[in-house]
């Protein structure tokens, strides 16, 4: 997923849902998350994630919700009462991990600046948080999305 098709796709509800985080959620506000076209966030990078990856996360976790089953989210004229669906999921789906991982509730509680200390000491080279690389917030939501579906 680029950001361009982010930024600009009407028709897909993982795009509509993540710009709906990007602008009304405070923890993905633009000091605290990455506007880049890769999943990967570059070493030393203050923000927890890049827009890319939460896109691959949204991937996971909404294709348990769509309809019929396996479709990938992309519909024309979504209702905008089940696009508010979404956007509630994808709000809760955030709470409810910083609720139960002390790290990510501290960072999501932050300000700019305690955020980029809170981010320094979750992922460094000599370890840190299962969930402040991307790639770990990504196995993570995989990970929920398998034993939802089960």
């Amino acid at each position: 997923m680029t950001v361009s098709r982010l930024a600009l796709d009407e028709n897909d509800v993982m795009a509509i849902t993540t710009r709906f985080l990007a602008e009304n959620a405070p923890w993905f506000s633009e000091d605290k998350i990455k506007f880049s076209q890769t999943d990967n966030v570059p070493v030393g990078a203050d923000e927890l994630t890049t827009i890319g990856s939460y896109m691959t996360c949204s991937h996971y976790s909404f294709h348990k919700m769509c309809r019929p089953k396996n479709e990938i989210c992309v519909a024309i004229h979504t209702p905008a009462d089940e696009l508010r669906r979404y956007e509630r999921f994808a709000q809760k789906y955030f709470e409810t991990m910083a609720k139960y991982f002390p790290p990510l509730l501290k960072y999501f509680d932050s300000d700019f600046e305690e955020a980029k200390l809170i981010v320094a000491k979750y992922r460094s080279t000599a370890g840190g948080h299962i969930l402040f690389p991307p790639i770990g917030l990504r196995i993570f939501t995989e990970i929920v999305g398998e034993l939802v579906k089960e």
